[in-house]
């Protein structure tokens, strides 16, 4: 017997609507994975972010991401595909199991920088991640440098 789009026995990622992979709410239940939305809110104040500032990097419209975190819709795979696109861990936000602490508390500056990293086009970000690691590797080679410089002095005298 064939399932109908809707029919809440259908697999949970098995029902495409216009090219699009979505969750059924019935599905969803089925599958015990309802707190989702209690998920993605907490992710999203964690990372400091407003509903507005949190739907415009996800690609939807405030209202859908107030949806989603009340739990009265589930979100569609583009929206969990731009989650993703923007360093969010996807499996926490659907399953609550990860390897990434959202709990761990960041300062005030590393907070800012995520926010404004995320907002911004994933190229610019690319250049900034490669000047910071430029940056960084000439500091460890100068740690490096002193370091050296320390020991030749301490095994000379």
């Amino acid at each position: 017997m064939a399932s109908h789009p809707f029919d809440y026995r259908a697999p949970i990622l098995d029902i495409q609507m216009n090219g699009v992979l979505i969750l059924t709410l019935h599905a969803a239940q089925r599958a015990g994975i309802m707190d989702i939305g209690t998920r993605l809110k907490e992710v999203r104040k964690t990372l400091g972010f407003t509903q507005a500032e949190f739907a415009a990097m996800a690609g939807v419209k405030p209202n859908a991401l107030a949806m989603y975190e009340a739990g009265k819709r589930i979100p569609r795979s583009t929206f969990l595909a731009h989650l993703s696109d923007h360093g969010i861990d996807v499996k926490y936000v659907l399953y609550g199991t990860s390897e990434t602490k959202y709990a761990e508390k960041l300062t005030e500056d590393e907070e800012s920088l995520i926010r404004s990293l995320r907002l911004m086009d994933p190229e610019a970000v690319r250049a900034i991640v490669l000047t910071v690691t430029a940056i960084s590797a000439v500091r460890n080679l100068q740690d490096a440098s002193r370091k050296e410089v320390d020991h030749m002095e301490f095994q000379g005298s």
